[in-house]
């Protein structure tokens, strides 16, 4: 076991606070997705609650986070093991995300309403300045990206859309993998190379240029994919079908 804790057409109402097994779950599943539990591993209620320092009702409950995720399964009086989770599937992550993200982006630039946009120039404003402050770590980072991303689906004018966004968020390796902070912009000049390009897609939705705007966010997941797929394979020393990789 390792580490302790870390982290539609209808307006940002939905959650957005971590529960505590949410935030187990996140953690494990990063591990998981880095390579750190072994394709079967046990994982431990006991061992769990002690590690984090918990009952084991959190623990109860991460588990079966875990299990909807797609990360764990769980067994009938054996408990919880980890499933086999390939660098092929953390691409197919990135892939999927690139094309959602990307159509969202493309909606929202047509669709959103005016308020709405005030939300996303606030949380582009707030990713600005974030970027530019000292001591800026690529958690506090990753979160005020996320933020942009959320204000986009969420009120991008199609809810199949958005939904389909929040379920890769939430029964995926995607959000425990991409909140721990440990595959993309780890470098001052890379969180200001994304700022850049975040505030140009910010810049290409204002003027409605929704195909500009899709382009812009399906290069930076692509970008993201690069560095957390190289970060992956040396953490996990493990290799990946390339033609799997999408063109920035």
């Amino acid at each position: 076991m390792t580490k302790g804790l870390g982290r539609s057409s209808a307006p940002l109402q939905r959650r957005t606070v971590r529960t505590l097994p949410e935030q187990i779950a996140d953690d494990i599943g990063a591990s998981i997705a880095r390579g750190e539990f072994e394709p079967g591993a046990r994982l431990l209620e006991q061992d769990i609650a002690h590690q984090y320092g918990v009952s084991r009702g959190p623990v109860r409950e991460a588990l079966r986070v875990l299990s909807a995720r797609g990360l764990a399964v769980i067994y009938p009086r054996r408990g919880a093991t980890v499933v086999e989770l390939t660098l092929d599937n953390l691409v197919d992550l990135f892939n999927t995300r690139a094309v959602l993200m990307g159509l969202a982006a493309r909606y929202f630039a047509a669709l959103a309403s005016d308020e709405a946009r005030v939300r996303l120039a606030e949380a582009l404003e707030q990713l600005r300045a974030v970027s530019q402050a000292e001591g800026t770590d690529p958690i506090s980072f990753v979160s005020a990206t996320s933020r942009v991303g959320l204000t986009i689906a969420r009120n991008c004018g199609s809810e199949s859309l958005g939904q389909l966004i929040e379920h890769q968020n939430d029964c995926s390796a995607w959000g425990a993998l991409w909140q721990s902070g440990r595959i993309d912009f780890v470098t001052h000049e890379r969180r200001l190379s994304a700022t850049r390009d975040y505030l140009d897609m910010g810049l290409a939705i204002n003027q409605r240029d929704g195909a500009r705007a899709e382009a812009i966010m399906r290069r930076m997941v692509m970008l993201s994919q690069e560095s957390a797929v190289a970060a992956l394979a040396k953490m996990r020393g493990q290799s990946f079908d390339a033609r799997r990789l999408l063109s920035a």
